[in-house]
């Protein structure tokens, strides 16, 4: 499967998706599929070069709607004035790290509303251990293969409208 697909896969296997606990189908047309795919994903990374490549990964698989930052010092008033849908966060950043942030995002609790996927370089078991810990969604060394990254971005965002749909939330 290359990320050409990934939209038509995304859209049968959401099309054959269970019931919700309460109401319809979740996934009965397209608007329901454009909870994924027009979600508002936020990136943070202190490498801008990072950030663009892994907007243009979305970007070909059909996502449209992103904001970003290399300033992990701004991220906080970002994520309480934009809302995001998703956040993809480097952890090693200069300043304020990624586990600083998402320390803020618990205090304030916005990493309940807020799934996160952590995208980074590091690869010992004491730093995913602790980012899976702090609540991350899903964890992701770079470099990240621009399927899985898509892949794991489009079935957060779909369990997270299954999960809103079930319990009436937005």
């Amino acid at each position: 499967m290359d990320i050409k697909q990934i939209r038509g896969w995304l859209t049968r296997q959401t099309k054959s998706a269970p019931q919700p606990a309460v109401g319809g189908r979740l996934y009965e047309s397209s608007p329901e599929l454009s909870r994924v795919f027009g979600a508002l994903v936020m990136m943070v990374d202190d490498e801008p070069s990072s950030l663009e490549v892994t907007q243009i990964h979305l970007e070909e698989a059909g996502f449209t709607d992103f904001v970003s930052t290399s300033q992990p010092l701004d991220v906080m008033a970002m994520l309480e004035e934009r809302k995001p849908d998703i956040l993809l966060l480097d952890l090693m950043m200069p300043h304020m790290s990624g586990f600083d942030i998402l320390a803020g995002m618990e205090s304030r609790n916005i990493l309940k509303d807020v799934p996160t996927i952590v995208l980074t370089s590091a690869t010992d078991t004491a730093t995913k251990r602790k980012a899976l810990e702090l609540g991350v969604t899903e964890f992701l060394t770079k470099p990240v293969d621009p399927i899985e990254l898509v892949l794991r971005v489009s079935n957060t965002l779909a369990a997270k409208a299954y999960w809103q749909g079930c319990w009436g939330a937005r």
